[in-house]
């Protein structure tokens, strides 16, 4: 088995955003029923509730799609993206400045709003999001402070999907990532961890 470093410097060299999206998150994904069906209703309905709320949300992910994030949007002050690679953050930024040749998450975005049910369109909900957006950063989570260099208040919500359980190939690795992950919450924090 590949230790997290290697398949870190994998993911790093050859995970190539456009076609990761086509594959698990767009329109015609078959995995994206799962995401649909159960994650995104379950995501709306714990942001909806009123419990999960504060000034910081931070959400990290190993890939450039953060629309796990979107429904937080109503509920938090400042949004903090966070992803692993610099390609990945390429490709958030682009999405974020509205690009050209930009990701197209939109289909999520329709999801999100036909969830929700409060008859917002989803271009008025991704502006919203993307206004929220305070900062797009690079995270390491083998480091005690997974956004090294940068040092931040620590965040009222951490949103990890999948994050942890790809780069972790044990029971140590795992608890180690989780740990140095949660020096980014607040006392009191919720963790929302998706696997």
């Amino acid at each position: 088995m590949a230790s997290s470093s290697e398949l870190k410097e994998f993911h790093k060299r050859y995970l190539e955003p456009s076609l990761l999206m086509e594959r698990y998150f767009g329109e015609e994904s078959p995995f994206l029923d799962d995401t649909s069906n159960r994650i995104f209703p379950l995501l709306c309905e714990t942001f909806s509730s009123g419990v999960v709320k504060g000034e910081t949300l931070i959400a990290m992910s190993i890939v450039p799609f953060f629309q796990w994030a979107l429904p937080a949007c109503e509920y938090f002050t400042d949004i903090i993206l966070s992803c692993e690679t610099d390609k990945c953050i390429s490709e958030v930024e682009k999405w974020r400045t509205h690009a050209p040749e930009a990701l197209d998450w939109s289909y999520s975005a329709k999801l999100i709003c036909e969830i929700e049910g409060k008859g917002e369109e989803w271009p008025e909900k991704q502006n919203k999001f993307i206004n929220k957006i305070k900062d797009v950063l690079k995270y390491d989570l083998r480091k005690s402070n997974p956004l090294s260099p940068t040092v931040l208040p620590q965040a009222d919500c951490l949103l990890l999907p999948h994050c942890l359980e790809i780069h972790a190939t044990n029971k140590e690795e795992f608890c180690s990532a989780l740990k140095n992950a949660s020096t980014l919450l607040k006392n009191g924090g919720h963790l929302i961890f998706i696997c």
